[in-house]
């Protein structure tokens, strides 16, 4: 008899033993997967908050981006308008004498000057492609005002002068163009002779 319940109760607590073990181990795998559950929850949700965070900034910056740009550009197209008015007003004339017979007309005027990209000290260029000749062409135009021109002459008109002959492209209007460099601001008409014919 005494040896059943020694026996009965080594099985007892080997079951027992066993039990608490399993026990054990479920409690251990169950903290390893609260823990690695809880971690990617924290970590997983501070991820996508970094992405949301990320993407917002990014729109933000996008955005300010757009907004300066288009800043910019409206700027940009203030300063073309400006420019466009002041080449539009029309200047006041008065009318001169004419120095010759081929000259229907002639006229001064106060126009200014159409402003340059060169430094100081000018050299007048007198070759097509250069800065100069553009911007004396430009100064013919705005004295003129032909939108399309042919420019037949530029030629040295004294110092840091020059005189110009120019036609719309029918060659129904012909004039000649006398313009006076003003030092770092460009080219600026200082009279027009609208001609009767080309006497170049």
């Amino acid at each position: 008899m005494r040896e059943q319940n020694q026996f009965s109760r080594v099985e007892k607590y080997k079951k027992r033993r066993k039990t608490t073990r399993r026990i054990s181990i479920l409690v251990v795998v169950g903290s390893v997967l609260a823990v690695v559950l809880i971690s990617t929850f924290i970590f997983g949700g501070t991820e996508k908050n970094k992405d949301n965070d990320t993407t917002e900034e990014m729109t933000e910056n996008n955005d300010d981006h757009e907004n300066s740009a288009k800043e910019q550009s409206d700027d940009d197209d203030e300063i073309d308008e400006t420019e466009d008015k002041k080449r539009n007003e029309r200047v006041e004339t008065k009318q001169v004498q004419a120095e010759d017979d081929n000259v229907l007309e002639a006229y001064v005027g106060d126009w200014d000057p159409i402003g340059t990209e060169q430094e100081e000290p000018h050299e007048v260029v007198f070759q097509e492609d250069s800065q100069d000749w553009k911007e004396m062409e430009e100064a013919i135009q705005v004295a003129t005002e032909l939108e399309d021109m042919i420019t037949h002459w530029i030629g040295n008109g004294g110092e840091q002068k020059v005189i110009g002959t120019v036609s719309s492209l029918d060659e129904a209007d012909i004039y000649r163009v006398y313009l006076t460099w003003v030092e770092n601001e460009g080219w600026k008409p200082t009279k027009v002779e609208k001609l009767k014919a080309l006497d170049i």
